[in-house]
């Protein structure tokens, strides 16, 4: 899987001027956060040969054709004039890839107050703006939840479940509108409480479609809870039971999680966020056990903090891509100016088959996603950038 070779298509959105950056490398995880919400870029394939893509950047949304010599992108639509309501669309965090439909999860803004934000996207249209209204456990989230950090799809696309910065999980059935009555009736979705510290949630991923499994980060100042935890979902009846937990050790504040990808019912990897390291992890029943660390020739993972992954495959090998950038938990950064970059795993024995590093300083990627074919790969980056490759026929 040659990515050194470069992608297909590159494209720029708009380049982050060198205040920008300094603001967003000296600067605190707020100011990191708005940098990201502006110039991040998140991307996500919507058919299964990678022709059709959306592209995430800000508060716009763009609609791409990849089918021919060159990407036609769609002009952008501005997400805060779709909604139709008063609530304006702060900053995009991630994108999943639903059936038919694209959720986008991140930060709604009413005036001032911030609260989660989530956009329910279509081929070609929005269906859905919602900032999810605060007010405790009953009809809404806690008052102090200001993002939704994290988000994942169930194996048959019909269950969605989103982490917010206030240690809350939601499970809602997956839909094309949803509405703030809907967040208003406690019976329509699951909310439970990842842990009592106030950590955000910052990686989920389905094992299968009964079992989740979540990544703790580092919201908390005071109460820090690093940690990798089991879900058991009750669909029926709307419920979540943790029923394993595993610590993970915190560096002196400066090894917080940020990454997590599932591989199959057994396995994810868990990002760290300084020092390019990524575990891989073990789940069996109760058990959680970190099998080892994955090494390029000796040395961590990735030269720069793991920001975003996905799985996939290509030519009949099942692949794991890891993105490197600057994390906004990062405690004392940047250690250095190494650009982040975009590496390819083999799942058997996860080793390195290839990479492509980016060139820019400071730069990294934000997201990445994989054809269902295993014919392309697409990567958007924190300067703004989105890069298309294609990786051959398709995936038998």
């Amino acid at each position: 899987l040659a990515l050194e070779l470069g992608p297909r298509w590159r494209w720029s959105h708009e380049a982050p001027s060198p205040q920008d950056l300094r603001r967003f490398t000296q600067g605190k995880r707020k100011q990191r956060r708005a940098y990201l919400g502006r110039y991040g870029v998140h991307v996500s394939f919507m058919d299964a040969e990678g022709t059709q893509a959306l592209i995430a950047n800000g508060d716009q949304l763009s609609y791409w054709n990849l089918a021919g010599a060159e990407p036609r992108p769609s002009p952008p639509q501005e997400l805060n004039k779709a909604s139709g309501t008063e609530l304006r669309w702060g900053s995009t965090l991630g994108m999943l890839r639903g059936d038919g439909l694209n959720f986008l999860f991140g930060t709604a803004l009413a005036g001032e107050q911030e609260m989660a934000g989530l956009v329910v996207s279509g081929r070609s249209s929005l269906h859905d703006l919602r900032g999810i209204p605060s007010g405790g456990e009953l009809g809404g989230l806690a008052k102090k939840t200001d993002r939704l950090s994290a988000g994942a799809i169930s194996p048959s696309g019909a269950w969605l479940v989103g982490g917010t910065d206030g240690s809350e999980l939601l499970l809602l059935p997956a839909k094309r509108e949803y509405s703030l009555e809907f967040f208003a009736n406690a019976k329509a979705y699951a909310l439970e409480y990842h842990d009592k510290g106030g950590t955000d949630v910052q990686g989920l991923a389905f094992l299968s479609e009964d079992r989740l499994v979540s990544l703790s980060g580092d919201h908390s100042e005071k109460e820090k809870d690093f940690s990798i935890r089991v879900w058991s979902l009750d669909l029926g009846a709307l419920r979540m039971r943790q029923i394993a937990k595993h610590a993970l050790p915190n560096r002196g504040n400066a090894e917080p999680p940020c990454l997590l990808v599932g591989l199959d019912p057994t396995h994810v990897l868990v990002g760290r966020a300084e020092g390019g390291r990524v575990l891989l992890v073990k789940i069996e029943g109760e058990s959680i056990t970190v099998e080892r660390e994955l090494e390029d020739l000796g040395e961590p993972a990735c030269a720069r903090s793991p920001t975003c992954g996905a799985r996939g495959s290509s030519g009949g090998r099942r692949l794991a891509l890891i993105g490197s950038g600057l994390c906004t938990d990062e405690g004392d950064f940047p250690r250095s100016v190494v650009p982040g970059s975009l590496s390819a795993w083999s799942d058997e024995g996860l080793v390195l088959s290839s990479r492509y590093r980016l060139q820019a300083e400071y730069d990294g990627f934000c997201s990445v996603d994989v054809s269902a074919d295993g014919r392309r790969v697409i990567a958007g980056t924190q300067q703004g950038e989105v890069l298309v490759w294609d990786l051959g026929p398709a995936s038998k």
